[in-house]
């Protein structure tokens, strides 16, 4: 039965909601947050740090380079001029095929479309089997 406001004769529903029972239970849940918030400590991830030999290049390694021109050069063990694409890939293969754990290198000049160095490293994972390769722009 809803309360009733007397006065005088008239009897009145009362139509509104008693707010501060509602505040009260929302104050006390803020404050149980906030207290266990801080006291749940942060999980820790482990990020592995770089070891000493990776921040020098591999002493025998194959470079490629492609300049802001897209032409394709070779340099590092396979000391080569301009080749095509396709001649790099196969000189590479067959170095690879003679010592597999060699890296490839892909320098790159920074004003190079993104699309084919990527298609290029994609052909060395692919058709070339190079496990080992690293991007530098220059």
């Amino acid at each position: 039965m809803p309360a009733a406001i007397s006065r005088g004769r008239k009897r009145r529903a009362m139509g509104d909601i008693n707010m501060v029972p509602f505040i009260d239970v929302m104050l006390v849940l803020l404050i149980i947050l906030m207290v266990t918030a801080t006291a749940v400590a942060p999980g820790s991830i482990d990020i592995p740090g770089a070891s000493k030999t990776s921040s020098r290049p591999p002493d025998k390694r194959v470079d490629f380079f492609i300049d802001d021109a897209g032409r394709i050069s070779l340099g590092g063990e396979l000391q080569r001029g301009e080749v095509s694409e396709d001649e790099a890939i196969a000189a590479i293969r067959v170095a690879i095929e003679q010592r597999p754990e060699m890296p490839v290198m892909i320098f790159a000049d920074s004003q190079r479309q993104y699309q084919q160095v990527v298609g290029v490293l994609g052909r060395l994972k692919n058709e070339a089997h190079v496990d080992k390769v690293g991007l530098a722009v220059k």
